[in-house]
């Protein structure tokens, strides 16, 4: 549509520039056919929408053009979306309840403690490696003990780090 306009502007402007520059002479001679193939050409592009509308009509009911698969991609799009919204949504709530039950287990103070998972590829559901990130006084608490229960708790392998 863009494109449409900008032609339709700069064709009105290449038409306002020969109307200036066409000499009337005498009784308008030159001017008069001038105008006429100027009008011409700007009817030309005004109703060229119209005919591509007029196309693509005449091609949708010939069965070239299917709606229906537009909104069935759109569709699936929209599903897949949502799905990913979903996954991430879900993978940061057991980070939390995994943050939250050492947090408890442990008695370490809200923030000192952050759980980082990384997720298997083949098999986004399962966990593959978490890191547990200790930071002012959980400093002090047994990381080992904390990597064990973790590793009992979720079966995959766990380690510590500060920071």
């Amino acid at each position: 549509m863009n494109s449409y306009l900008y032609s339709l502007l700069l064709i009105s402007l290449a038409v306002a520039l020969v109307g200036i520059l066409t000499p009337n002479g005498s009784k308008d001679g030159i001017a008069k056919n001038m105008r006429l193939l100027c009008s011409l050409l700007l009817i030309g592009v005004l109703i060229l929408p119209i005919k591509n509308g007029i196309d693509r009509l005449a091609a949708w009911s010939r069965g070239e053009i299917n709606i229906s698969t537009s909104e069935k991609n759109d569709a699936e799009d929209y599903r897949e979306e949502m799905q990913e919204a979903l996954d991430n949504t879900s993978r940061q709530y057991v980070s939390q309840m995994l943050t939250q039950t050492l947090s408890r287990e442990f008695e370490i103070p809200a923030g000192e403690i952050r759980c980082v998972i990384k997720w298997k590829e083949e098999d986004p559901t399962k966990p593959e490696l978490i890191t547990l990130l200790f930071s002012g006084s959980a400093l002090w608490k047994d990381p080992k003990a904390a990597e064990a229960f973790v590793e009992e708790l979720l079966g995959c392998p766990c380690q510590s780090a500060i920071e």
